[in-house]
């Protein structure tokens, strides 16, 4: 019995010494901030010069080798990418990728001499690999090895050293710089996109939409924007900074080609799209071409620049941009304190709503000659829906170019008599069974809406059914 138990035992031991050597190998260190390792904990920095962050401005030359060969050199205070010499290198990028070297520790999966069927074991193939070189000559060779059987670490290595490390895969991709995170991915960089004043969409070179905006001066004020392409309309202002916020925040994502000879190639020359943005500080131009094999990125460039880029699907922002979201699309709107007459025909018979204002410009409503000042009334609500009707007129799309004049049925017309005696007029004219097309003071604006506006009910705030609710009211046949 008591050699049962101590073979029980043993095996026990066994299990929980593989259990042990499981989790050190699948171990999957967080690439956040990290405590610096200590003699108690199983953890290092397999970059040599980790401890000691100073020693980051002693790095003179870093070489990423492994699907993309990247080598990057210091000159003063600045570094050149000598791979692709164009390059203009954001000097900030590399500063954040050598302070990679000292943020983040690994975890110690083996201690010992490095053979070859050590590093055969661990993926050491010398095909990915960063060498660092120091302002004094020591070069380090840092090695990337396979990955845990979880396929979340990378093991890592420095050259000549008796130490293996495991370390995240997130962080060992992201010590890797590519071409790409050498330059600035910002395309708008405005130092304050809040100071654009002008929008332009064109598509296939012709202009989709165009937007211009001024600026008061005032930082708090908002801006007011005005459309002038396709429609002279005001702008539809929420929406429109909306969508500015989105395309604003477009980035390269890779790039496709530097010093392009035939943007043609990449549909570029001319763009399908494009979008430009203008403030008193400059004026951006991003060109959209074709899309990629894969049809999961397009090909871009910016302004004269003949360098290609790759933009992801973010540039259906301004590509699919429907104009009619940015306009007012309200047929005509005026404060009903400016009002002194509304005359709505319809089948041949006029309706008149009046407004006439106190010494404290407080209003009286007058529908057919039936008049309350109280705007909570039966009456006055009934008045307040039917105006409220009138402004449900909407375009509900465009039909570009210009419509004749005024043919077919006249469904509704709407005469509006300012205070100031002025008078602008709204008519409604059949388009086909169930739209209709608008047109103000005799100028088709360019859209129609459907027929619906007119004949649905006062709950629904259809102009008919709003007259008819009042008629009732008011025991007028």
């Amino acid at each position: 019995m008591k050699q049962y138990k101590t073979a029980i035992i043993a095996i026990l031991l066994i299990a929980i010494a593989v259990a042990a050597f499981l989790l050190v190998k699948n171990l999957q260190p967080e690439d956040s901030q990290v405590a610096t390792p200590t003699a108690e904990d199983n953890s290092g920095y397999v970059f040599p010069f980790s401890t000691d962050k100073t020693t980051q401005n002693k790095i003179i030359a870093v070489d990423c080798l492994g699907t993309e060969t990247l080598s990057l050199k210091k000159q003063k205070d600045t570094w050149i990418c000598t791979t692709y010499p164009e390059i203009q290198v954001v000097n900030d990028t590399v500063t954040t990728l050598l302070g990679r070297f000292y943020s983040n520790n690994g975890a110690i999966v083996y201690e010992g001499a490095v053979t070859e069927e050590i590093k055969s074991d661990f993926g050491f193939d010398g095909q990915k690999k960063l060498v660092v070189t120091m302002e004094d000559g020591t070069s380090y060779t840092v090695l990337f090895g396979g990955l845990n059987t979880a396929s979340t670490a990378q093991y890592v290595w420095l050259e000549g050293s008796e130490t293996i490390y495991l370390y995240s895969k997130s962080f060992a991709e992201k010590v890797f710089l590519r071409k790409v995170d050498l330059i600035s991915k910002t395309i708008f960089d405005f130092s304050d996109a809040g100071q654009i004043v002008r929008a332009v969409v064109w598509q296939g070179g012709t202009r989709k939409m165009e937007l211009s905006a001024s600026l008061s001066g005032d930082a708090d004020a908002n801006r007011v924007w005005m459309m002038s392409i396709p429609l002279e309309r005001k702008g539809k202002n929420a929406n429109i900074e909306s969508w500015i916020t989105k395309v604003v925040a477009i980035q390269i994502a890779d790039i496709a080609e530097l010093n392009c000879s035939d943007l043609s190639v990449y549909g570029l020359s001319p763009a399908a799209y494009s979008v430009s943005f203008t403030s008193p500080e400059k004026t951006i131009t991003l060109h959209i071409g074709n899309k990629t094999k894969d049809g999961t990125q397009y090909y871009a460039s910016i302004g004269d620049g003949t360098d290609v880029y790759l933009v992801g699907e973010s540039v259906a922002a301004f590509k699919d941009a429907d104009p009619l979201l940015y306009m007012d699309e309200v047929v005509y709107m005026v404060m009903y304190t400016e009002l002194a007459h509304v005359r709505i025909t319809m089948n041949g018979v006029t309706r008149t709503l009046s407004y006439e204002f106190d010494e404290d410009n407080q209003p009286t409503y007058i529908f057919e000659g039936h008049r309350t000042s109280d705007k909570y009334s039966d009456l006055g609500e009934g008045c307040s829906r039917l105006l409220t009707s009138l402004y449900y007129l909407e375009m509900t799309a465009l039909e570009l170019p210009g419509v004749p004049e005024i043919q077919g049925k006249v469904l509704c017309t709407v005469e509006y008599e300012l205070r100031d005696g002025s008078t602008h007029t709204v008519v409604c004219a059949e388009r086909d069974a169930s739209t209709m097309y608008y047109y103000v003071d005799g100028q088709y604006i360019g859209g129609y809406g459907p027929q619906y506006y007119l004949t649905s009910s006062a709950e629904k705030y259809g102009i008919k059914g709003c007259i008819d609710a009042l008629l009732e009211l008011l025991h007028i046949s």
